[in-house]
């Protein structure tokens, strides 16, 4: 059976575009009581995508749904919006911020004509290059 239509499923794992359509399948049927009656939390990663100009409307708009329809838990989650404050105050959410990070972030630079891709750890410095004329100059180091 389809999703909006069975109400066993526990959990639902589904890009943020198809819980939209989900619940808005939900609220056609039966209007924020259904919505509320079959989701009870929604987790959101990469939220920084509110900035993003041809997706941002829409998260925009889901979130707003989910709002709405109160008791509704999101759990919003971002490595790289600055403005967590306000993000977390317009959903009428209270804000858990950590630096933590379980595994290296790894950069993956490949230049011409150096050959493959090189291997950066951060917070490592990598050089930055830029390419003249047919040569490859090196600039100072660049802070990650």
């Amino acid at each position: 059976p389809r999703l909006a239509e069975d109400a066993s499923a526990d959990v639902a794992v589904m890009t943020w575009e198809a819980a939209n359509a989900l619940v808005d399948e939900l609220h056609a049927s039966g209007g924020a009581a259904l919505v509320r009656a079959r989701v009870a939390c929604v987790v959101v990663d990469e939220v920084h995508q509110l900035s993003d100009a041809s997706r941002g409307a829409q998260l925009e708009s889901f979130l707003c749904k989910l709002v709405a329809a109160r008791r509704v838990q999101v759990v919003a989650m971002t490595a790289t919006a600055s403005n967590l404050e306000a993000l977390a105050g317009w959903l009428g959410a209270a804000l858990y911020a950590t630096d933590f990070r379980p595994t290296a972030l790894d950069y993956h630079v490949a230049t011409p004509p150096l050959g493959g891709p090189k291997l950066f750890r951060e917070p490592a410095r990598f050089p930055a290059f830029t390419w003249t004329g047919g040569r490859l100059l090196a600039a100072p180091p660049v802070r990650v």
